[in-house]
């Protein structure tokens, strides 16, 4: 997350590591990969700035390193998280040698980095907008055969059918202040139903033989209309 950004209140902060720890709980090793405080992503951010805006040129040493996250984070909670970065892959020898003292970041963790702060704003809504945007643009370009874009019509109605049922849980069994919370974590519905809806006008036009799947997919971004419930509140 960004350094200027507002500190989250206790209740976001738990949100947002439980969010976190859905997010790794595929690849995880045990059942406290997360960390309990998630304001440790800040020494990941700060690592990630300083390879991003120093360290294009050979790495960074752990000393340049430390220097430069110094600015952002406290140099105790970094030198705590440094060794872990390594053995985990975050961070690695900028060349395979024993010796050297020189590091860089991996790019799939700088992935990881890009999404969590959606992670935590839109609690995976902007996901699903990105796989019906890509799908669209896709389809668009001639690139899906039928069975392809049936596939991906499939994983996003999943998706939608998922945080949908999400949503109608909270209405149904949670107090009204929960919803109204909601409403900061799903600011993207608009664009939500405008992605599924374009998509499902392309396809089916593309594809006539589509529109049983698209139809469904239709049914699962209708009934996402209930967050404007929420925004509205």
């Amino acid at each position: 997350m960004p350094h200027d950004a507002e500190p989250l209140a206790a209740d976001q902060l738990d949100r947002y590591r439980e969010a976190l720890s859905a997010f790794v709980a595929p690849v995880a090793y045990h059942a406290d990969a997360v960390a309990r405080d998630p304001e440790v992503i800040r020494v990941a951010e700060a690592v990630y700035e300083a390879f991003g805006d120093h360290g294009a040129d050979g790495g960074l040493t752990r000393g340049e390193l430390a220097s430069l996250c110094s600015k952002s984070v406290n140099p105790a909670l970094f030198e705590s998280r440094f060794d872990l970065f390594v053995s985990m892959g975050l961070v690695h020898r900028y060349r395979d040698k024993a010796h050297q003292q020189r590091y860089t970041i991996d790019p799939a963790g700088v992935a990881a980095l890009l999404v969590y702060p959606r992670l935590r704003d839109a609690n995976g809504v902007e996901e699903i907008i990105m796989l019906l945007g890509r799908t669209r643009q896709d389809l668009a370009a001639g690139e899906l055969s039928e069975d392809e874009l049936a596939g991906r019509l499939t994983h996003a109605r999943r998706a939608l059918s998922i945080v949908t049922n999400y949503l109608l849980r909270l209405v149904h069994e949670h107090p009204w202040e929960d919803l109204i919370r909601e409403r900061s974590q799903r600011r993207s519905a608009d664009l939500l139903l405008d992605e599924a809806t374009e998509l499902i006008t392309a396809a089916s036009a593309r594809f006539p033989g589509l529109a049983d799947s698209g139809k469904r997919l239709d049914y699962w971004a209708g009934l996402h209309g209930l967050y404007r419930l929420a925004r509205r509140l």
